[in-house]
């Protein structure tokens, strides 16, 4: 179990019976995204996402996205380091509270190997492509790498 107590965060065990919710899940890769982090206006915008292996679960603290493949999970976390989508998260979150709907506008991916995109590339260049690939215009671009910085990779 994946929870954050005291502003710190914990794993711990518990017993598989007594997870209630989502229990569909629980044999999946996953990634946890804190649901706060950031103000909105600092430069990260997220808390930084962990992936979580099959037969793990989180509190109510966590958002999560679960994936066939350790891989895919991964992918979809250097998805959210990148500028690209943490623009478009600050573009709607207003506060440090992150709930699903500040991803509204970030587009889903493809994060099999079969995606359109390159996830070995380095992170200036995903977020290249994206830019490219969503049709950003320079100012755009310029606007975002001034105001988002990039998280820290693990």
């Amino acid at each position: 179990l994946y929870f954050v107590e005291n502003g710190k965060r914990k794993i711990e065990y518990v017993n598989i019976a007594d997870i209630k919710k989502n229990t569909s899940a629980i044999e999946c890769h996953k990634v946890f995204v804190p649901g706060a982090g950031g103000s909105g206006e600092d430069a990260l915008v997220l808390g930084r996402p962990v992936y979580a292996p099959p037969h793990s679960v989180c509190s109510q603290t966590y958002l999560y996205a679960s994936f066939a493949t350790e891989v895919e999970a991964r992918n979809f976390i250097k998805y959210l380091h990148s500028k690209f989508v943490r623009a478009l998260v600050a573009s709607i979150k207003i506060s440090q509270s992150a709930p699903q709907r500040v991803y509204q506008f970030v587009p889903k991916q493809d994060f099999s190997s079969n995606s359109d995109i390159d996830w070995s590339m380095s992170q200036e260049e995903l977020d290249k492509y994206l830019f490219a690939k969503y049709k950003f215009d320079l100012n755009e671009i310029k606007h975002i790498k001034s105001k988002i910085k990039y998280m820290p990779n693990d």
